[in-house]
């Protein structure tokens, strides 16, 4: 594709690491891209975002979750929709390299970590970060799961899922479990430091809040879209006039 990236290594605080492909245009603003559910950083729509990204000059970030890369991590844990440690150890990788300006880009399963990540910082978030973009992010995990497993493409697409998680898990046998369904996945072998069901509520309580109090002052409401069954952002005024920033199907 004429993309041209340099992978680096960043290093975890327990000792583990985390692959991520650089593209390098010399410029202040860098955009981390966060692939999905068993993706990795040379998925073609990644690259194909970091190329239109670097044709306008930006610097572009995307990195793997841990041993999705090709590489198979050294702790017991994978990556998990309850922890967004490692999207934040590399906002603050690219901040220490300098970048005066961050935007995030989050892909499905990467959307709702990225939604999470600043839902939950809210008022804290480091100052360099200027924007972000979800697509096709789900906002309720346990909905979004439920609905995987009861129509039938939902349970091939889940399959795709479990047949990477499955070989990695294989490679790691002897202190993991394999999984039966994406959701004992997440919350036994790919479990973080926070359970599932705080990951749930997470949702809930940071993610839906801070959107609310973002779009509130603009005249929108936060409500239950009927077609997607995720959440919208509707106008108070102008009810046909509707934002849909998460699916759960």
């Amino acid at each position: 594709d004429g993309l041209e990236t340099q992978r680096v290594r960043i290093d975890t605080p327990d000792d583990d690491f985390i692959d991520a492909d650089v593209v390098l245009n010399d410029n202040d603003h860098v955009v981390i891209l966060s692939h999905g559910l068993e993706g990795s950083s040379v998925n073609p729509y990644v690259r194909g975002m970091a190329k239109s990204l670097s044709s306008q000059g930006l610097d572009v970030v995307a990195w793997n979750y841990r041993s999705c890369s090709g590489v198979l991590n050294k702790q017991r844990w994978f990556y998990s929709a309850s922890d967004y440690q490692d999207l934040e150890l590399v906002i603050n990788w690219c901040l220490r390299m300098g970048y005066r300006k961050v935007s995030l880009i989050g892909f499905s399963f990467g959307g709702n970590l990225t939604a999470y990540y600043l839902g939950d910082k809210g008022h804290n978030l480091p100052t360099e970060i200027s924007s972000a973009i979800l697509i096709s992010a789900p906002t309720d995990i346990a909905e979004s799961l439920s609905n995987l497993g009861n129509w039938h493409f939902g349970k091939v697409y889940t399959e795709s899922f479990l047949s990477t998680m499955r070989k990695k898990l294989i490679e790691k046998h002897e202190i993991m479990q394999k999984p039966r369904c994406c959701k004992s996945g997440d919350h036994n072998a790919f479990a973080a430091r926070r359970s599932y069901a705080e990951a749930q509520e997470a949702r809930v309580t940071h993610v839906a809040r801070r959107l609310f109090l973002l779009w509130e002052g603009v005249g929108y409401v936060l409500e239950r879209h009927p077609r997607t069954h995720g959440v919208a952002l509707v106008a108070r005024e102008r009810p046909s006039q509707v934002v849909v920033v998460g699916a759960s199907r």
